[in-house]
């Protein structure tokens, strides 16, 4: 979640994080959408090396965060 959290401020972009009990979450945009629930992308991103997920992490918050 560090390293999520480290490519998002790279690329300038405005975020939060946090843990549930079960899950830790990195929260883009204000809108409930935009939440990158770490299972969720482990599910999508199981072919790839773990440490590839930070960048993957930023990428999908460029893509998707609301556009001003």
């Amino acid at each position: 979640m560090v390293l999520a959290a480290a490519q998002l401020m790279k690329r300038g972009l405005e975020f939060s994080v946090g843990k549930n009990p079960d899950r830790g979450y990195v929260l883009v945009g204000e809108d409930e959408s935009f939440k990158l629930w770490l299972d969720e992308l482990t599910k999508r991103a199981r072919a790839l090396d773990r440490a590839q997920w930070p960048a993957l992490i930023a990428t999908w918050a460029e893509q998707n965060a609301p556009k001003a």
